[in-house]
């Protein structure tokens, strides 16, 4: 199994026709049909985030999938900055303190780590070509 499948994020299918099937290089892969409601919260997400991503500096942390300003903030405060600084980090340091920066950094509110974007921050990583990386967070088709 590849570093990117075993990264990959369930999600729901909300287009015509069947689910497409799983492919080993795909980053996220469909569990079932979403419903309406679930359809137009990922398609409202999805235009929100092309028309501020317009905005952003091509150096901003938010050009990785599922890093908002929030976590964005976790990095500041963690003295990474842009994408460039988290590359550098990356590159110097081991597994465990990778894993350490992002249990930090990716914490949600309640304390649960926000899988998604800890996932999608390794296979950023990993697709710059990055082999000194933290295994991937499972996430179980129920989480989504």
């Amino acid at each position: 199994m590849s570093f990117i499948e075993k990264c990959s994020i369930p999600t729901v299918w909300c287009g015509k026709g069947e689910i497409p099937a799983r492919k080993s290089t795909d980053e996220k892969y469909y569990v079932r049909r979403g419903t309406p409601t679930e359809c137009m919260k990922i398609g409202f997400g999805a235009g929100m985030h092309s028309e501020k991503k317009k905005l952003l500096d091509p150096s901003s942390l938010q050009n990785i999938k599922y890093t908002g300003e929030v976590y964005e903030n976790n990095f500041f405060r963690e003295n990474i900055r842009n994408i460039p600084q988290f590359i550098k980090f990356v590159s110097e340091n081991n597994s465990s303190s990778i894993k350490k920066l992002l249990d930090k950094v990716y914490r949600k509110k309640g304390g649960i780590i926000d899988k998604r974007a800890y996932n999608s921050a390794l296979v950023f990583a990993y697709k710059g070509g990055h082999r000194n990386l933290p295994s991937c967070l499972k996430i179980r088709p129920s989480e989504i």
